[in-house]
């Protein structure tokens, strides 16, 4: 198998406070264009933009260099609300590391009114438990399929393990932040591997869990093509049933909200749904 070569560029952004369409979020930041995680079912791309077409989803990586400066600039108009960092990217991939942009926002908006959600699967997130803490008004969540280690070396490659996601949430809901789990997205599978999510969760002790759906752009018989590679002929017919008819999928993610609400009550842990 070849391995392609991460293309790392830095660009100019003109915004970085962006008007949200997402439910009960105001703003999101990205700081970041592109995702070394290369999650197989990640819709980001749609959003991106053609401008770089021709590159694979997690092949490559623009740093919003000056976004810290004009972070600065936009909070001086003193927004309200809720922001989201992030919603197409993840602030807190590998690259982070070096370029540190998340922890630099984050700096700033530690003084302003907002209220921060910072969405991430890595647990590089910890190391800025220093900043976060500081905060009023802070959530901190780790987004999860399922905790079967090798439905997620195939849908999300270069991710960080489910091991390491939960050892770094429970740091999170030990050092007294507000503390989430991302169920996204819910894989049409098994309904038991999201109990054993919620389980986990519990045991962990979050503050909420939210679920999302698929969220699919363009043709869906592309995403069905790029799952084929990765997974039985069962498991592909049970996406083909589910994703490719609007009937089935409508129906599918209603008895699945609630088949997970009675779960939730059983074992006392707080739901919601992005849907």
């Amino acid at each position: 198998m070849s391995v392609s070569l991460l293309k790392v560029g830095e660009i100019y952004c003109r915004s970085v406070l962006s008007r949200s369409s997402l439910y009960d979020i105001d703003y999101s930041i990205n700081p970041y264009v592109g995702c070394e995680h290369a999650c197989v079912y990640c819709y980001s791309p749609f959003y991106v933009g053609r401008k770089f077409s021709g590159l694979n989803w997690g092949d490559y990586v623009y740093v919003k260099i000056n976004a810290p400066r004009i972070l600065l600039r936009e909070l001086k108009r003193n927004p309200v609300g809720s922001v989201l960092i992030s919603s197409i990217t993840d602030p807190y991939q590998p690259l982070e590391g070096k370029f540190m942009v998340t922890r630099r926002l984050l700096e700033l908006l530690v003084k302003s009114n907002l209220e921060i959600y910072i969405l991430t699967k890595s647990p590089l997130v910890v190391r800025d438990l220093d900043v976060i803490s500081m905060f009023k008004n802070v959530h901190v969540g780790f987004s999860f399929t399922n905790l079967d280690e090798s439905l997620r070396v195939k849908f999300e490659p270069k991710a960080p393990s489910v091991t390491d996601r939960l050892l770094a949430l429970k740091n999170i809901c030990n050092s007294g932040v507000k503390s989430y789990a991302f169920i996204a997205p819910f894989m049409p599978i098994n309904r038991d591997l999201a109990y054993s999510l919620m389980d986990e969760f519990s045991s962990i002790g979050v503050n909420y869990v939210v679920v999302d759906r698929f969220n699919i752009h363009g043709d869906p018989h592309d995403f069905i093509n790029r799952l084929t590679p990765l997974l039985s002929g069962e498991l592909i017919k049970q996406f083909e049933e589910i994703l490719l008819h609007k009937y089935n999928y409508y129906r599918y993610y209603k008895s699945l909200k609630d088949d997970l609400i009675r779960y939730a009550k059983k074992i006392n842990l707080n739901l919601y749904f992005s849907y």
